[in-house]
């Protein structure tokens, strides 16, 4: 561990820590929990950009802390009355805001409720509550706007060139006859976390930005030079191409960093158009990496003329589709077979039993049921089972540890910064396991500076014990939803978008324009794949490994054909023939290939136009590429 990540570390928990106590001075000791919640989401967010609308988000955050307020905070009037209304709290927060395609955002806001309706404050002090939480959700915002302005451009901007290093790298690998998986890997999450600040810049969650637009094209094709080079070795003209493009690439890493760059790399390309069209360059995979070299010239063109002011600039020239038009929460969750659906109704139910045990017994820190209940029911079953053994016992040592330095240190200052040196440890730890000990310590210790820390730890454990065992019967028993379900639900959704993709390319053949919905359709589907990945890393399927690499390619060629049809006027003549193969390849099952395949190669022969004959060309890759 490096001082640099110590420094930046040390300096987030003495912000974190200075923000609590502002809080807890301006809105009082009982709001002192609101002001963790919101730095937690804060810091939570921070990984997502919200800047594409700041209004309209805070307007969200704002209406999302005041449901949270108003509704746990007559959840705690009546034990009765909270059966209901926590039901339907958590069920709502829980479903709204656990993503199929995104980190789920729900763990801040429902702690927060938990907070709430374990602290509840007389009606003469509500105001001020309803006001922290305004406060909080206004604080969230304000950090995006300082710290995420312009995110896709500066970090978006650092992720193209590392995919652009790793490029290199790769035909470095070429060049000396190494292997080049981990590279690979490398530059597939290197394109996926590019993508995943695309998907987050959308105005309406359709409509991208004129600089997303752009650099998307530019990520489509650093992956297909990444598949293009698979086909190649150092030898013969190849060889040369490799040199060259290794070249190209530092002069990229150039352009991103300044667009004054460009003419350079104009300049560049047609250097090395000349050189191989004097040598009658004949060699395909070759002619494809000069081609999406000039691809990746004319998008930073586009970037150049653009200018810096226009990028965050959004043109809707089409309409949203149905399917991207956001449902109201109930409709979603009518489908019983989701994940979402599954995770929200065993959370809601474990959290209202939960709750109903501590009022009903009155438990004064009954509070640490719900929140076991909270951290142990998760979405995959799969991960449930280790977490639960994990907090065992991460409670079980945090407790025997606090007791233990209470005990030697009966002085108040003293036992306080033990719990501030928790907090600070805790932040090192990555692993729940360990982590978990650190919050135990800072938890039960919190309780006890003024009283028995032996009989604050024993209930303790008696109660994360009690919330485990809720946790593990809901997970197990109760709409249980394993890895394997999730997987078929992501193939389905992976397999329904490419069929989009295909309707996207008959449309644009037939003159009508669909720009953002194909855009939208390549970062979903890389979002999916990035998850079937994540999925694979928890329990192994052989089907996604090797579905991973060609499925890719997949997106990349189809994606690809687009752009050669909607920049390239197909000729009349020639527009029936590509309109028939593009049905039919979309249509295709693996044993109908090699027919189809015949069938192009015979309009090849037949259509007019030099272009044309690229886009049948890119249909065969796409064919050839589905029948290994």
């Amino acid at each position: 561990m490096n001082k640099k990540i110590i420094l930046s570390k040390t300096i987030v928990f003495v912000c974190i820590v200075g923000f609590i106590t502002l809080f807890k001075t301006i809105f009082g000791a009982e709001n002192a929990l609101i002001g963790v919640t919101s730095i937690t989401a804060l810091l939570m967010f921070l990984e997502r950009d919200l800047t594409i609308a700041p209004w309209k988000n805070t307007m969200k955050l704002i209406g999302l802390n005041l449901f949270i307020g108003c509704t746990a905070t007559l959840a705690s009037t009546n034990m009765w009355i909270a059966i209901p209304v926590n039901f339907m709290a958590i069920f709502i927060l829980g479903h709204s805001l656990l993503y199929n395609l995104k980190k789920p955002m729900y763990l801040p806001f429902i702690l927060q409720y938990l907070f709430i309706l374990a602290s509840p404050v007389p009606a003469e002090k509500l105001p001020m509550r309803l006001l922290a939480l305004i406060v909080g959700a206004v604080t969230i915002m304000g950090m995006q706007l300082l710290t995420n302005k312009g995110k896709l451009t500066k970090t978006g901007n650092k992720l193209l060139e590392r995919a652009c290093t790793s490029l290199t790298q790769k035909a470095i690998s070429i060049k000396e006859d190494k292997g080049y998986e981990c590279i690979d890997k490398e530059i597939n999450r290197t394109l996926h976390e590019f993508r995943r600040l695309l998907y987050d810049k959308r105005e309406n969650d359709f409509y991208l930005t004129e600089e997303g637009m752009i650099k998307l094209n530019l990520s489509v094709s650093l992956q297909k030079i990444s598949y293009l080079l698979d086909k190649m070795s150092y030898t013969g003209v190849q060889q040369e191409v490799i040199d060259d493009l290794m070249k190209y690439l530092d002069k990229l890493k150039d352009c991103l960093n300044d667009t004054a760059y460009v003419k350079q790399l104009k300049q560049v390309l047609q250097q090395l158009f000349n050189k191989y069209e004097d040598k009658q360059l004949k060699d395909t995979t070759s002619l494809e990496i000069l081609n999406h070299l000039g691809f990746l010239e004319n998008n930073f063109k586009a970037l150049e003329t653009l200018k810096e002011e226009h990028y965050n600039s959004v043109k809707k020239l089409e309409d949203i589709p149905n399917e991207y038009k956001k449902s109201i929460i109930l409709n979603g969750a009518i489908n019983r077979n989701s994940i979402k659906f599954s995770y929200a109704m065993r959370l809601a139910i474990g959290i209202t039993l939960a709750g109903f045990i501590t009022d009903f017994f009155n438990l004064s820190e009954g509070r640490w049921i719900m929140f076991t209940v909270l951290s142990l029911i998760v979405p995959i079953y799969e991960l449930s089972k280790q977490k639960v053994k994990d907090r065992l016992f991460a409670t079980v040592v945090g407790g025997i540890i606090v007791t233990l330095l209470f005990g030697v240190f009966q002085d108040l200052t003293i036992r306080t910064m033990i719990l501030m040196l928790a907090g600070y440890i805790g932040s090192y730890l990555a692993a729940y396991r360990y982590s978990t000990i650190c919050v135990t310590v800072s938890a039960i210790g919190a309780v006890a500076l003024m009283g028995n820390t032996q009989v604050f730890t024993i209930n303790r454990i008696i109660f994360v014990a009690l919330g485990a065992l809720i946790a593990s019967l809901l997970n197990k028993f109760v709409f249980p939803f394993r890895i394997d379900d999730h997987n078929k639900q992501l193939k389905k959704m992976y397999k329904e978008t490419i069929a989009e993709m295909f309707k996207a390319v008959y449309e644009v053949a037939q003159g009508r324009e669909c720009k953002h919905r194909i855009k939208n359709l390549l970062i979903i589907a890389s979002l999916i794949e990035e998850q079937l990945r994540l999925n694979n890393q928890i329990v192994v399927d052989e089907t996604v490994e090797k579905l991973e690499k060609a499925r890719c390619l997949l997106l990349t060629n189809i994606y690809e054909l687009y752009i050669w049809i909607s920049e390239n006027k197909i000729k009349e003549v020639d527009i029936q023939h590509i309109l028939e193969d593009i049905k039919t390849i979309s249509n295709a099952d693996k044993q109908d290939i090699l027919p189809v395949i015949e069938g192009i190669q015979k309009h090849m022969d037949r259509v007019k136009g030099i272009n044309d004959k690229v886009i049948l060309g890119i249909m065969l890759n796409i064919l050839q590429e589905e029948a290994i």
